[in-house]
């Protein structure tokens, strides 16, 4: 049996009796060594080895304390001055080893004063920095590219929007507007002076028995420009019409289109798309992916021929010759008369592009709509054109119960249409005024309508020639009038050398890249997360030297104050004893004889 006071030399024999006195580890932590007369708490075999390794007979008591104690790892009682103290003496934070090693106060106060002195600075630059990131500017970068090209949708309209031989399907109020209007009513007859200008005669035209037209848009009383009101009357009559009726009425593409080549390719009318405008009537789009321009140029580009039919034009509505065309993205929506360019009759026009790529950063960063989704819902890409178009239109649907019919087109093409009906009546084209002055006075808005998120467009650069010559001229009439009735044809060539007359029906146009290197221009932060976390440690490093094993070490000082906590709240204190009087022996109530001893081989004991 082995009894308090036995002398052992081997550790195999202490693991065994400590096997069977602490066969638990929280006892373990709680037994207390006797080495002679000297008290030591252990939680860990260490000092046994130490003791037996170097051959020295170990006079050892095994003894259970019924008093919980806490003990950190060097078997110190624990408390939250220990627990800082052993902190400040092992982390690698710059400052706090300082303030527990020095020995006078003075010391101690200049340190202290050192590390306030540093947290204040890194709370001050932490914050500007915080705040430099959180305004999420951006910064703009540009760079250059090369690649083959696709050439944009280009659309074609004649500035004429109904021609003269269909002007008896339309209704009488055109017709009289367009009669009011024609410059031959003014013709001064031989031998008279005329008295008034040609516009002036403008001001005894009722516009507004008309087109019943209202305006609430306040500028001061000013009176309208006549001309303005000629187009403003024009378009609100026109589109009153049934979209058949309209189309009918305008330039046909059969008769406008004359030839049409991509890079020396013919295309053709297949290739075209058609939708109206209030403003040119039938207007004509042609795109496609496969335009891929691979040569610079105007041989590698698109080139357009058209007959404008000038002995068709409302000579009183339109005030001049040639044709309207835009050049825009791939499958977005065209509205020629915001964005188009005027290409002059009698005249080849050369239009030389120049790509450049757009890149937004959407939020935080700043606002931009998705092209990709807005697509999805509405059959053509995002502009903010289109969407300022689709706003108007919802705020005079929620106001009026209506839909502006100068827009109907739009939503045909879009194939989006209303539940309702076009502002025709009185009090819905009251309505209507008052919501489009609102919007004017930008008493109203539509906050929703941002930039696009990508964007392509394209910068022109327009040169022209006299074009066709006299001879030409008469070839290209030749081929006109294969196409045309035999009574137009010959009132065309009734002309005979007026060749500059003749010269006006004729637009020749070639759109091509300038070069095939594109310019990119994306938004990127200006502080990006990598940059901010870095400067976010370096800031900390160079006030404290705090690095991130650092702060795992903070954050363990942290777990170990909290389980010290939790530990003194669940543990009653225990009153404290003199130690002389705790390991007495016999009479301390707190060391009892173990019961539970065991026989040890006899080889072990010496």
């Amino acid at each position: 049996m082995v009894h308090s006071g036995t002398q052992f030399k081997s550790p195999i024999i202490v693991r065994y009796l400590l096997s069977i006195y602490c066969p638990c580890q929280s006892i373990l932590l709680t037994s207390i060594i006797t080495c002679g007369e000297v008290l030591k708490p252990v939680s860990q075999l260490s000092l046994f080895w130490h003791l037996l390794e170097e051959g020295k007979k170990v006079n050892c008591k095994i003894l259970e304390n019924e008093e919980t104690e806490s003990l950190d790892s060097e078997g110190k009682q624990k408390s939250f001055n220990r627990l800082c103290v052993r902190f400040a003496e092992k982390t690698s934070m710059q400052g706090l080893p300082w303030i527990n090693a020095a020995k006078l106060w003075y010391a101690k106060v200049f340190w202290v004063f050192l590390l306030l002195c540093g947290i204040a600075g890194m709370t001050l630059h932490l914050y500007s920095l915080i705040d430099q990131f959180l305004q999420f500017d951006v910064q703009v970068s540009i760079s250059l590219g090369f690649n083959h090209l696709v050439l944009p949708a280009v659309t074609v309209c004649n500035v004429n929007a109904v021609k003269k031989s269909e002007l008896n399907i339309m209704s009488e109020a055109l017709q009289s507007l367009v009669a009011q209007t024609d410059p031959s009513r003014f013709n001064v007859p031989p031998g008279k002076k005329r008295k008034k200008r040609y516009v002036d005669e403008f001001d005894n035209i009722n516009f507004d028995n008309l087109s019943r037209s209202y305006d609430f848009t306040n500028k001061g009383g000013q009176k309208k420009d006549n001309n303005f009101q000629i187009t403003q009357t024009f378009q609100a009559l026109y589109m009153q019409h049934p979209r058949s009726t309209r189309r009918k009425a305008g330039h046909q593409l059969n008769n406008l289109l004359i030839g049409c080549s991509f890079d020396g390719y013919q295309c053709y009318q297949s290739n075209f798309t058609w939708f109206q405008t209030e403003d040119y009537g039938n207007c004509f789009t042609i795109q496609s992916e496969e335009f891929v321009v691979t040569s610079a140029g105007p041989d590698s580009g698109l080139e357009l021929t058209l007959y404008t039919e000038t002995e068709e034009y409302l000579t009183g509505i339109t005030q001049g010759y040639g044709a309207r065309i835009q050049i825009h993205d791939l499958y977005t929506y065209p509205f020629p008369s915001d964005e188009g360019e005027y290409v002059a009759s009698g005249f080849e026009t050369h239009v030389a592009l120049k790509q450049v790529e757009l890149i937004r950063k959407g939020s935080p960063y700043g606002e931009c709509q998705d092209v990709t989704a807005y697509q999805s819902n509405y059959g053509a890409k995002y502009t903010r054109t289109l969407c300022q178009n689709f706003c108007k239109q919802q705020l005079v649907v929620d106001s009026c119960g209506c839909f502006d019919n100068a827009e109907s087109d739009l939503f045909f093409t879009l194939n989006y249409t209303f539940s309702v009906v076009p502002c025709l009546s009185e009090t819905e084209r009251v309505c209507l005024a008052q919501l489009e002055a609102d919007l004017q006075g930008r008493t109203l808005e539509c906050p929703e309508c941002v930039k696009p998120c990508q964007e392509t467009q394209f910068g022109k650069s327009f040169s022209a020639r006299n074009w066709p010559t006299d001879e030409y001229a008469n070839v290209l009439m030749e081929g006109v009038c294969e196409k045309l009735p035999k009574q137009a044809c010959d009132q065309m060539t009734s002309k005979g050398n007026d060749y500059r007359a003749l010269g006006h029906n004729f637009v020749k146009i070639k759109i091509y890249f300038e070069d095939l290197n594109y310019e990119l221009i994306e938004e990127t932060p200006e502080i990006e997360v990598q940059q901010f976390a870095s400067d976010v440690g370096g800031a900390i490093g160079l006030w404290i030297g705090l690095s991130i094993i650092s702060m795992f070490e903070l954050f363990q000082l942290m777990l170990e104050c909290c389980a010290f906590g939790v530990h003194k709240c669940r543990t009653p204190p225990v009153p404290k004893k003199k130690q002389s009087d705790r390991y007495k022996g016999k009479s301390n109530p707190s060391v009892r004889k173990d019961t539970r001893q065991q026989e040890l081989p006899k080889q072990y004991l010496n």
